[in-house]
């Protein structure tokens, strides 16, 4: 997990982060310290010091795992947004029952897995075999079509006793037999023996050939035929019978190809939709394997476990390592916030977003997006979040994922009508269980991570224990939620990713980032398209680039080089103003969170997450029956 900003400062600070992560634009690794450190009015994330606790709870068989879901669905019941962001197991091979379970499983899996990429291999191969077959005959009917055509041109040329039109079309009559005549010399009358073929006759009377194709399907007569190409008599002959030879077997040739293709065609159809389906089923199987994570998946996680007291390398035991998020809103009374529960969209420069953002967004046809209590949305902190959850998960996130997340909040502060619902005929879509949220951007956070472990005991005996090591409730702002939204997706984007790539689906692009087959091909041959298997029409009427406008992106990648510069000057300066004593009094920011700490953090916004606290404290207590409470 990525650290947070801390604050408000100077009660609660983080200082500074160093970060190395790859420009996508250049491709260089750069190195960056991050300042984490929230100033009154810029933000709030800290724990009440009494709101950390590590709670040991002990448990007949079942019951731990029962009382941890009962409080999940009690976080609901409350008005919770639950999220689980990390899963490890870890099963020693002294507990066989359980061991042999979860390896028979996993070895399941793989086998399943390996199974399907040999049955999607050989589909695909498959497919090729069949593909290449079937673009071979699509190339016979294409030569048949256009000698129909041509047929057809020069019967309508001869009707109208047009000398041009028949000339032509003529022409075109003779070239689009041409290929067939040749098919049939070459696969057909070749073999009929030595003496007996056009090749074999052709030291004789070296024209035949030739004249062969200039024969058209209606010379059929020997008279016609000599008095057509000038030729001997017995050469007439050979023609008409060779002629007559090649009518048949193109009558024949032609019903083959036809009934041929047909088939062809439904086994092509069924291999490539075998394919896809075959890819299908392996989404699910990789997901579940890839689900049992290990905590040895590190040489240092594997070495601390080695070592670890419970000596799972000896012990009949099982550790199962999980990590909850959980947030909602509270208010403090009192305070007052500009926008209302249901208002109208705010603009992207009021939400925060600068200038470079603000065109990626309308890019997207995004001009406008939801109030949130707290405006403006987008700040430095949110920014920095984005870059920490690049340089730690190796995702790229971008303004367009703030706003998706942005909207998924508005919607939990929201009625149903605006999400095409009313309450006569119920909401098209849940809003949210539990009670509504309040009207702040004040949340109550939750972490949870929970270890459980499962101990069978020499003499037989089993039993549960829960440790919740270091659960708390602290207080945060809308924009270390937005910070936490971000970095959940950049983990669920990294375990797709890697089932996408490992289906094919996508490869690694830009640095952050993955990039689908299509485009992938699109960028190393743009000449082609590889859906229809031609030349690229969009590609032909593309206009090459001119000097001018390389010299022009030239100018602007200058330009924004020397934004950036400026931008880390002016940090470097606030900086410094900072450790001076001068910031806050030169720079007073515009916020929509508190600015006037003092005692309102002790008295009033501490409160909720102490409240929250004790309230999931009692409930686990109470759950594992512990006296007194």
């Amino acid at each position: 997990m990525i650290p947070y900003p801390a604050g408000p400062c100077p009660v609660c600070c983080t200082d500074s982060e160093k970060i190395e992560y790859v420009d996508p634009e250049t491709g260089k690794k750069i190195k960056e310290t991050l300042n984490l450190n929230m100033y009154p009015g810029e933000g709030i994330f800290a724990p009440p010091l009494e709101s950390v606790k590590y709670l040991d709870l002990e448990f007949p068989m079942g019951a731990g795992s029962g009382t941890y879901i009962s409080l999940l669905y009690q976080l609901g019941k409350w008005g919770y947004d639950i999220y689980e962001v990390q899963h490890s197991i870890e099963v020693s091979p002294i507990y066989k029952d359980y061991y042999s379970l979860v390896m028979e499983q996993k070895q399941q899996l793989d086998s399943q897995i390996r199974n399907g990429f040999a049955a999607l291999m050989q589909a695909v191969q498959d497919f090729e075999l069949i593909d290449h077959d079937l673009r071979k005959y699509s190339e016979y009917l294409k030569w048949f079509a256009d000698l129909v055509k041509a047929k057809k041109k020069y019967e309508k040329a001869q009707k109208i006793k047009n000398k041009d039109g028949i000339r032509r079309a003529q022409e075109e009559y003779r070239e689009a037999q041409h290929v067939i005549k040749s098919m049939f010399i070459d696969q057909v009358d070749a073999h009929t023996g030595e003496g007996l073929s056009l090749r074999g006759i052709a030291p004789r009377w070296p024209t035949i050939i030739s004249d062969f194709m200039d024969l058209f399907d209606d010379d059929v007569d020997v008279s016609d035929i000599q008095e057509r190409l000038d030729v001997p008599r017995a050469e007439a002959i050979i023609l008409k019978t060779k002629q007559e030879l090649y009518l048949d077997w193109k009558e024949r040739f032609l019903t083959n190809i036809i009934s041929r293709y047909k088939r062809l065609k439904q086994l092509a159809m069924g291999r490539k939709y075998s394919i896809k389906d075959t890819r299908d089923d392996l989404i699910p199987l990789i997901s579940r394997y890839k689900a049992v994570k290990d905590m040895r998946s590190t040489p240092k996680e594997a070495v601390d476990l080695a070592h670890h007291w419970l000596r799972p390398d000896s012990q009949a035991l099982s550790l199962d390592n999980t990590l909850v998020w959980a947030w909602k809103p509270f208010v403090i009374k009192g305070e007052p916030f500009p926008y209302p529960r249901i208002g109208k969209d705010i603009t992207l420069k009021e939400a925060g977003f600068n200038r470079d953002e603000r065109k990626i967004l309308k890019k997207e046809g995004i001009t406008e997006i939801p109030p949130l209590p707290g405006v403006p949305i987008m700040d430095k902190h949110v920014r920095n979040i984005m870059k920490m959850i690049y340089a730690e998960h190796g995702v790229r996130l971008s303004v367009v994922d703030v706003v998706r997340h942005v909207e998924d909040l508005h919607r939990n502060f929201s009625s149903p009508e605006p999400y095409e619902g009313d309450f006569l005929r119920g909401p098209a879509e849940a809003i949210r269980a539990g009670p509504r949220w309040e009207w702040s951007p004040y949340y109550i956070f939750v972490k949870l991570p929970v270890e459980k472990l499962v101990l069978k005991l020499p003499n037989g005996t089993m039993l549960e224990d829960m440790m919740f090591n270091g659960m708390q409730a602290a207080n945060a702002t809308q924009n270390i939620i937005i910070g936490h939204l971000l970095e959940r997706q950049a983990i669920l984007e990294k375990d797709r990713r890697e089932i996408a790539m490992m289906l094919g689906y996508e490869d690694l692009g830009a640095p952050g980032r993955t990039t689908k087959i299509d485009e992938i091909l699109q960028r190393e041959y743009p000449e082609f398209d590889f859906d229809r298997g031609e030349i690229s029409a969009r590609w032909l009427e593309k206009e090459p680039k001119t000097k001018g406008e390389e010299d022009k992106k030239a100018v602007v990648k200058g330009f924004e080089s020397f934004k950036q510069n400026l931008g880390k000057i002016e940090s470097q300066s606030k900086e410094v103003l900072r450790k001076l004593g001068l910031d806050g009094l030169l720079f007073f920011y515009k916020t929509p969170y508190e600015k006037l700490m003092h005692s309102r953090m002790a008295r009033q916004m501490q409160r909720g997450p102490g409240i929250a606290f004790l309230e999931i404290d009692a409930f686990l207590k109470k759950k594992a029956g512990v006296p007194g409470v």
